[in-house]
């Protein structure tokens, strides 16, 4: 019998993915292989950090946005540590600052997660 009625009840706390330069078409393979592997260490809370992010088109948009769906699926938090101004301005022109969960430096994360 192999592993029948056992179940690994660890689960990381938080997993960390520090972003930088552009998130754009051309490294949008690389940064969703980071993410996806992020999730598969089956943390609560994935944390990504946006502070040295120089540019975010679509492409990174659609990382983020299918990242936090996947997490909403999954019952896990998916927190955006707030970049510079230029990147903050697309999840503001495209309304997702209201859509998603964005604080502004790491440690002020909070835990546990709350109610929305």
């Amino acid at each position: 019998m192999s592993g029948a009625g056992t179940e690994d009840t660890s689960r990381t706390e938080l997993v960390e993915v520090p972003l930088d330069g552009d998130v754009d078409i051309a490294s949008a393979d690389e940064i969703e292989a980071r993410i996806r592997s992020a999730e598969a260490e089956g943390p609560s809370v994935i944390l990504i950090d946006l502070r040295q992010v120089s540019f975010l088109d679509s492409s990174g948009l659609r990382l983020i946005l299918g990242a936090a769906i996947r997490a909403e699926t999954a019952g896990r938090r998916l927190v955006l540590v707030r970049g510079p101004e230029r990147v903050q301005r697309v999840f503001e022109l495209t309304n997702l600052q209201s859509r998603l969960e964005f604080v502004d430096h790491p440690s002020l994360l909070a835990h546990p997660s709350p109610e929305r």
